[in-house]
């Protein structure tokens, strides 16, 4: 074995070291200038917002999150991600140092199409509430995740369901559906209406069965020439309901027109309608009568129809007949039934006599005429009838007495007398008066000497002329139209009634109708016995309120304040000579209890024996 120095050794060991590292350090630099040289050769991939970007195949991977890398230039498929989203694939070349390169691609969502079906089919199908179709039916389009389903028929209960889309694979979506109906039945009258329900037309007569969901409900009945019907109606799920209807036709309309006389009194079925008016009335049939003094009653039968308008016309034929009255008397008052129609007129030829009185437009009847004077003491009373075979009646002269003097015989004085020459003699025909116990009037008459008499005529008869009555000539229909009618109601019989202060008679019954010019009226009613409870020195009570009246206008009224006026009814005559004039308010065999006085303390008892006569006053 060789020795070898030990220090030659360690040197020579040195020495390959520091060789060694000497080569490292050069091979080092050489390197890093190299990776330089590379950095400056790289591009720059950006990556697209909300997507995940990456280059398979590749020492490069996912990115990681980076939003931009560097790669060495050249060409790179890269494959970009989204969620709920097919990937896609891109080709990116980098090909300058430094530049950024943005995919122009990206991942494209995720579809897919279902077919829905529902159990029975025909349901209408709303995916996110939109209408998608009626079942069966094909949804396209729709993105991955959950969607809300919805079906909705008819007679069905409404039912939402979720569906999740995971991936574009097809599925099949089927919804078995619950019936939600009831029935309900419509019966109507007339059986061919329309029935609308919802504002669709229903087809079918009555009774018709409707068979629809469970709910509320708008129904109509509609017919041509009827009112329709609406009423909202429920139906019950499962129910069986029923109701009646009944369309009531559309009114017709008639108008009478009475052409002759028009004051005619139209009646339609028992009411009175006016002239020329329209009346909207239901079909049917309707009595039309129509009416007039001195006219034939006519009556008509009309048929309305639905919708329809009816016009009738109507003349009526006269039959008024005429009455002609020869009065001995000019300003001798007639009346008609009451009624005061006129008064004599002093003949053109000889004012002493009175022309013929005549009165036409009488219908037929019987007729109650009355002649009076103010100075004459008896009422002349006639009784005459117009038919249609006697249309013109005379009377018999009328002779009403009237005193046109005062006498003076043999040194008696005759007043109120009635004096009228004897023709050719030169005597004359003395008429005077008697009253009788009985209240009733006598006269006697005799011939006399005209030289024998002191005789003082009254003068001018015309003083007696009434200025309302100017003729003799009175058409008496025509003076019953021009007036208007006054009722009063609720009379105590005995009262005098006064229209404007003038007396307008006695009431012999509790209801009392005057017949009166048109104008205003004040209507008083008296009584002699009378006394107003509010002032006791007036024994009547009139209206506070004018009546104002039309030609042939009407009014009724009860008599008014008729609880003011306090009238007594008994007259008790006393057989110590005193005399008790009250009401009677009751009686017994021994007393007589009367009211002497407005109010209740006025009440005296008075024994039978007291009484000498008991008159019951008028």
């Amino acid at each position: 074995m060789k020795k070898y120095n030990l220090h030659k050794i360690i040197a020579g060991c040195l020495f390959c070291a520091a060789a060694v590292t000497g080569s490292m350090m050069l091979s080092s630099c050489g390197k890093t200038e190299n990776v330089r040289q590379q950095e400056v050769r790289k591009g720059i991939l950006v990556k697209p917002e909300g997507v995940e970007l990456s280059i398979p195949g590749t020492i490069y991977g996912s990115l990681n999150g980076k939003e931009k890398v560097k790669l060495p230039l050249g060409t790179y498929v890269v494959r970009m991600t989204a969620d709920g989203c097919n990937p896609v694939w891109e080709t990116v070349k980098l090909s300058e140092p430094g530049a950024e390169v943005t995919p122009q691609e990206r991942p494209v969502a995720v579809k897919a199409s279902v077919l829905v079906k529902s159990v029975p089919a025909g349901a209408q199908v709303f995916v996110d509430d939109e209408s998608r179709g009626i079942t069966p039916c094909v949804v396209s389009n729709l993105d991955r995740g959950s969607h809300k389903v919805t079906f909705r028929s008819v007679g069905y209960d409404d039912i939402t369901t979720s569906l999740e889309i995971l991936n574009a694979e097809p599925r099949v979506l089927e919804q078995a559906l619950s019936r939600n109906t009831g029935n309900f039945v419509v019966v109507f009258e007339p059986a061919d209406a329309e029935i609308f329900l919802d504002g669709k037309k229903k087809h079918g007569f009555s009774p018709l069965t409707l068979t629809e969901t469970a709910g509320t409900h708008k129904l109509e009945i509609r017919k041509d020439k009827y009112e329709s019907v609406e009423e909202t109606i429920t139906i019950r799920r499962g129910g069986e309901d029923q109701k009646e209807f009944k369309l009531n036709p559309v009114s017709g309309s008639l108008t009478v027109h009475v052409t002759y006389p028009a004051s005619a009194t139209i009646m339609l079925d028992g009411r009175e309608i006016k002239n020329g008016t329209r009346e909207n009335l239901k079909p049917g049939k309707y009595k039309v009568n129509v009416s007039a003094r001195g006219f034939d009653t006519k009556e008509e039968e009309v048929e309305i129809s639905a919708a329809e308008t009816e016009v009738l016309q109507i003349a009526l034929n006269a039959n008024t007949g005429k009455i002609i009255l020869p009065v001995n008397e000019p300003y001798v008052t007639i009346s008609l039934n009451g009624r005061t129609i006129g008064m004599t007129q002093p003949d053109p030829r000889d004012p002493d006599a009175a022309e013929l009185f005549e009165i036409s437009g009488v219908s037929e009847g019987t007729y109650n005429l009355s002649f009076w004077h103010p100075n004459t003491p008896k009422t002349e009373e006639r009784k005459v009838t117009v038919s249609k075979d006697v249309r013109e009646v005379r009377l018999p002269r009328v002779d009403v007495w009237l005193p046109n003097a005062s006498v003076t015989m043999q040194g008696q004085v005759y007043k109120d007398c009635r004096v009228t020459p004897v023709e050719g003699t030169d005597r004359v025909k003395f008429v005077r008066k008697k009253i009788n116990s009985d209240g009733s009037i006598a006269t006697t008459s005799e011939e006399v000497l005209k030289s024998a008499l002191k005789i003082d005529y009254y003068g001018d008869k015309s003083v007696y002329a009434n200025p309302e009555f100017k003729t003799s000539r009175v058409d008496f229909l025509t003076y019953e139209d021009n007036l208007a009618t006054i009722t009063i109601k609720n009379l105590r019989p005995g009262c005098e009634i006064f229209t404007n202060g003038k007396s307008a008679g006695i009431a012999r019954f509790t209801n009392m109708v005057l017949r009166v010019k048109p104008g205003s009226y004040t209507i008083r009613i008296a009584h002699k016995h009378g006394k107003n409870v509010k002032k006791p020195n007036q024994n009547y009570v009139e209206n506070t309120n004018p009546l104002e009246l039309v030609r042939g206008g009407s009014h009724t009224m009860n008599a008014p304040g008729a609880k003011i006026l306090w009238i007594p009814d008994t007259k008790l005559v006393l057989k110590n000579g005193g005399v008790l004039i009250g009401k009677t308010l009751s009686e017994s065999e021994d007393t007589l209890s009367i009211q002497t006085e407005p109010g209740s303390d006025s009440k005296r008892d008075v024994n039978r024996g007291d009484i000498a006569r008991k008159e019951l006053l008028d």
